[in-house]
């Protein structure tokens, strides 16, 4: 099976009882991304394999599921660590004042006052809001993902804009 452009959307964890079922995580730590879905594509070491999903029941931030030709713990044990994926083009846009993080990796990051700050590198997971590392002109600067900070996110020309924080990047 081919997909192009596969986004990593969840991961198999590990196997959860003796009948195969499955502990998934969400990539974006909201099980509802994966409620719903009648099939799962997994990234084996050997290429895409879909699943049906035969039941999927939520506890706490993870779904236990139940998957079509997975009936042992062996056969399950097999799926630990395999990330479920769809193809780029099957992502739903996102909601105002939301980005993907493949959005947001590359763009050129200035502050309210025109200052060039630098390229966002990486984001990281942080409990109630994401990081954004830039590597730039001042060194790694971590900026929170939060609307205090956040003038202009504008992905479409690889721009954002964000409020001038004292003391989180030194001129000299």
């Amino acid at each position: 099976m081919q997909l192009n452009n596969p986004i990593s959307i969840g991961r198999i964890a590990r196997p959860v009882g003796v009948n195969g079922d499955v502990k998934v995580y969400s990539i974006s730590n909201e099980p509802e991304h994966l409620t719903g879905l009648a099939k799962i594509t997994v990234a084996l070491p050997e290429g895409f394999r879909k699943l049906n999903i035969l039941r999927s029941k939520r506890t706490n931030n993870w779904l236990r599921m139940t998957l079509e030709g997975i009936e042992t713990r062996e056969d399950a044990y097999l799926l630990s660590g395999c990330e479920i994926v769809i193809a780029s083009s099957e992502l739903p846009k996102p909601s105002t004042d939301e980005y993907y993080i493949d959005d947001l990796i590359g763009c050129r990051v200035i502050a309210d006052d025109d200052t060039e700050l630098g390229i966002i590198k990486e984001v990281m997971k942080q409990g109630h809001h994401d990081l954004w590392v830039i590597d730039g002109y001042f060194g790694e600067i971590l900026v929170p993902a939060v609307k205090e900070y956040i003038v202009k996110v504008d992905v479409r020309n690889h721009l954002i804009v964000i409020r001038r924080i004292e003391g989180l990047w030194e001129e000299s």
